[in-house]
């Protein structure tokens, strides 16, 4: 098997034996594929701009829809696959009190944006609204994260008695004990959803489920739910606001 270092000399060496007019051939083919996909690349900008100022008054009104809708946003979330699994029994008290969900530019919208989780006044965090920016710096650096974090309120009876545990949590070794008494136990670390929330990591899935699914698909999640949830939290509209305009 050829070292790196060989095959380096392999590829000099028929580098070296092509003629100047080959050369040029070579390039001057790769400089015009370049220009297509870089045609490409601005042509396919402009038509997801074009979609997103179309989409805009879509979205206003699914909104306003979804407002008359009691706790739609708490059933999407419970009803996809990857956002329930995350919900521990903490995030589903508190959740009882997201009224929306809905997302912000940042800069440029196609390489960045935020998502908003709106709270009607409850008893556990003082933030009407919390988000988490998720921006593309570039290729070496990827997809960074900024986030608003949450203020628990003190009387959070919740917030240090949840157990919960999943499949992707993070391990870590705690020794309890004195001397020779001492007790290792390896216990997985709980990554819930809130908890995402106060972190800038955006290396999981959870930033495209929030952007593709939830916020682009959340009506089909919302009657993908199953009956067990129904009937523990069954759905009901506000009776002073059910002026539903049907869109063509």
């Amino acid at each position: 098997m050829e070292q790196g270092s060989d095959k380096w000399k392999v590829s000099m060496h028929l580098w070296q034996n092509l003629d100047e007019e080959t050369i040029r051939a070579l390039w001057n083919v790769q400089e015009q594929l370049n220009k297509l996909e870089e045609e490409r690349d601005r042509a396919i900008e402009e038509i997801e701009r074009q979609v997103l100022e179309s989409s805009r008054p879509l979205y206003e009104e699914r909104q306003r829809i979804c407002s008359l809708v009691d706790r739609f946003w708490f059933h999407v979330l419970c009803s996809h696959p990857y956002t329930g699994m995350k919900m521990t029994s903490k995030d589903r008290t508190v959740l009882q009190h997201l009224e929306d969900i809905f997302f912000t530019e940042v800069d440029n919208c196609l390489q960045g944006y935020q998502i908003n989780l709106k709270f009607s006044p409850n008893e556990y965090i003082e933030d009407e609204i919390i988000w988490k920016q998720v921006k593309y710096v570039d290729d070496l650096q990827g997809w960074k994260g900024a986030i608003s974090g949450i203020r628990w309120k003190r009387q959070d009876p919740i917030k240090e008695l949840d157990n919960d545990v999943f499949s992707d949590g993070e391990e870590e070794l705690q020794v309890t004990g004195q001397g020779n008494n001492n007790i290792a136990k390896l216990q997985r670390k709980t990554k819930s959803l809130l908890s995402w929330f106060e972190t800038e990591d955006v290396t999981d899935n959870l930033k495209d489920v929030f952007y593709e699914d939830i916020w682009q698909h959340c009506i089909d999640w919302f009657f993908a739910r199953d009956s067990a949830l129904i009937e523990e939290f069954p759905v009901t509209m506000e009776e002073e606001q059910q002026d539903i305009v049907m869109l063509d």
